[in-house]
């Protein structure tokens, strides 16, 4: 962890999310631990890209 790590608390990183919005619908966030390599968390991407395909609902 660097100086410039978000993090909460003594040497505990945070926890990192994505926003989802459908205009005019909803909006839906998810986050957790892991990164990948453009710095998403790799389960909350594969939690949203989950409930994009069991919903039927998409921003396209």
């Amino acid at each position: 962890m660097t100086a410039a790590t978000p993090h909460i608390g003594e040497g505990k990183v945070a926890d990192y999310g994505i926003l989802a919005i459908v205009p005019g619908q909803c909006s839906v966030a998810a986050w957790g631990p892991g990164l990948d390599t453009h710095g998403n968390s790799v389960s909350a991407t594969i939690a949203l890209e989950t409930f994009a395909r069991t919903s039927g609902l998409s921003l396209f």
